[in-house]
């Protein structure tokens, strides 16, 4: 009769996988001295120093850089050239948002103003009042907060408001 533990060792031993060498993939490896000694080639081509643009067409270092003046800029408009500036979120939407008060009280708030706000009140001011129409309605009335600057509007006009924004290229 064998002996219970030799069996329970051939056993595990046929079920255990064996260990195998890893190496990593070429180009995963990183550059250093105990892969220099690898027979695999490195894959990525080095780019030559005297073409003056490379395959894709990309002018290198070599070439001259076009002037600050031949550079044209597509919110150089002289009628939207503003002292402010409204970035995008993250996300890529506008930073209008609307908050509604205890009372059914709706504010509008823009956030995210660099620059004068005085100068975007002042001209979202007239853009609202000739879109005013409704004499139910009350006219926005603002109000600023410089230190974290925001700009809050009485009223729901997040829509009017994106709309104006996306007209003049924010």
């Amino acid at each position: 009769m064998i002996a219970r533990p030799a069996i329970l060792s051939s056993i595990a031993s046929a079920s255990r996988p064996r260990a195998v060498a890893f190496t990593w993939p070429v180009f995963l490896r990183a550059a250093s001295t105990s892969t220099a000694t690898s027979s695999t080639p490195d894959p990525t081509p080095t780019p030559s120093a005297s073409a003056s643009t490379s395959a894709s067409g990309f002018a290198s270092a070599s070439s001259p850089l076009p002037e600050a003046s031949d550079a044209v800029t597509p919110d150089a408009s002289p009628e939207y050239a503003s002292t402010y500036f409204v970035p995008r979120t993250e996300n890529g939407q506008l930073p209008v948002y609307s908050k509604v008060r205890n009372g059914g009280g709706w504010r509008t708030i823009v956030r995210k103003v660099e620059g004068d706000v005085t100068s975007l009140q002042s001209d979202l001011n007239a853009y609202l009042s000739e879109m005013h129409v409704d004499p139910l309605k009350p006219p926005p009335a603002f109000s600023q907060r410089p230190t974290n600057r925001h700009l809050e509007v009485r009223g729901n006009w997040v829509g009017e408001i994106k709309a104006w924004m996306e007209g003049r290229g924010f």
